[in-house]
């Protein structure tokens, strides 16, 4: 009798420890995520990897009961064979059904981590670049692998305005409670900024880049300043991830906010990069109604073969390039003579004055030189796709008026 209920006892036990180690540890049933759950802002990714968690979590709570109920069968079958045969069946089920959970646990947990990787909250595919967006403000880390942050830009803005941190290596974004920015000061000032989130592609904590030879990612977050006293370049900005066992600094002391209304602010582009003729969409906050004098919206562009850093898209609004524009959302069509590089929008404040938003670098696809206006898709042809660039990046000759000889040379 003893060797009977050893075995229901001992697999009651397994089963009770390897699902309670589960849901302790990989919060299987999604209860972690949920605590920061925002209705109307969480992104569509973590929605469904809650219910999925969820109802892998309660299939597997249904299979330990089945487990119980089978030992249970035993233990009281008093000699009855019928009755042993079918708890055996009913312990036999459960374990394997419980396999199988365990098993579609890890796959989903493996594939939607994998896909977070890729896509990142925010949007965008990171792809086979031939330049870093983060460019001079943010360059690789000397040692591969290494954990980066640069200095944010703009270095100063108003409460409420957008900026942005680039940094290497930090992990993709994890919860409001693990993944997040904070401002400190040497009088104990400190508030955690809000990121932006740009709808259902969730939260700007984007992965833009990969470098193919070192392997290192290149991440840029977009948050809003919070709401702390006015001061000079006083402010020290932290990035804090769920994966980094410290957190990392920009610069000491680098961030400065202004007094002021909130300027406009750029949250995202979506897509992240297109090619030329492509319909996108600005996302943020503050950017008018369009249609006002001093309305522009500023991209990188080689307009007649001559680099403008920055070309205004031209109007009017609406119209056949620029075709939406509204407080928090600006339709247009890429320019043919628009290059990878920074997109602004200037806002006229009805005062005859302007105000303009903080940088974002947007990315024209490319996959050979005729496909740009600067001649220039460094990389092509090849397996992937890259990024039109300055025609300097290509010739090391820039269009800019520079020297390219003195006669005579003495």
């Amino acid at each position: 009798m003893k060797k009977v209920l050893s075995i229901p006892i001992v697999t009651l036990i397994l089963g009770y420890l390897q699902v309670n180690k589960v849901l302790a540890q990989s919060d299987i049933l999604g209860v972690n995520g949920m605590t920061d759950t925002v209705l109307g802002t969480r992104g569509i990714e973590d929605t469904v990897a809650s219910i999925i968690n969820i109802v892998l979590g309660l299939l597997g709570i249904i299979a330990v009961v089945l487990i119980i109920y089978g030992g249970f069968l035993w233990m009281t079958s008093k000699g009855n064979t019928d009755q042993v045969q079918r708890a055996k069946m009913v312990i036999i089920s459960a374990v394997i059904g419980l396999v199988i959970i365990l098993s579609a646990y890890a796959i989903t947990r493996f594939v939607l981590g994998a896909l977070e990787n890729a896509v990142g909250p925010g949007g965008g595919t990171p792809q086979q670049q031939n330049q870093n967006p983060g460019g001079a403000l943010c360059p690789p880390p000397l040692n591969p692998g290494a954990v980066e942050v640069c200095d944010p830009f703009p270095s100063a803005a108003t409460v409420g305005s957008a900026f942005t941190v680039g940094a290497w290596n930090i992990g993709p974004w994890d919860t409001l409670a693990t993944s997040f920015v904070q401002f400190n000061d040497l009088a104990g000032n400190t508030a955690v900024a809000e990121i932006a989130s740009c709808g259902a592609n969730g939260y700007y904590w984007n992965l833009l880049y990969t470098d193919i030879n070192t392997g290192d990612d290149y991440y840029e977050i977009r948050a809003l300043v919070p709401a702390l006293p006015v001061s000079l370049p006083n402010y020290d900005v932290e990035v804090h991830n769920i994966n980094l066992a410290n957190p990392f600094y920009t610069p000491a002391m680098q961030f400065a906010i202004l007094s002021g209304s909130p300027a406009p602010s750029i949250f995202c582009i979506q897509p992240s990069h297109a090619a030329t003729s492509t319909a996108v969409s600005i996302i943020g906050r503050g950017l008018g109604v369009g249609g006002q004098a001093l309305d522009e919206i500023f991209v990188n562009a080689y307009p007649g073969g001559v680099h403008q850093p920055q070309f205004p898209v031209p109007g009017p609004v609406p119209g056949p390039t620029i075709t939406n524009w509204a407080d928090d959302q600006i339709d247009f069509i890429i320019p043919d003579q628009q290059i990878s590089g920074n997109v602004t929008v200037q806002v006229d404040d009805g005062a005859g004055n302007s105000d303009t938003s903080n940088p974002v670098y947007f990315i024209v696809d490319c996959t050979n030189d005729g496909e740009c206006a600067s001649g220039c898709c460094p990389g092509s042809p090849g397996p992937g796709v890259y990024a039109c660039s300055e025609e300097v990046v290509c010739t090391g000759i820039s269009s800019a008026p520079h020297i390219t000889a003195i006669n005579p040379d003495n």
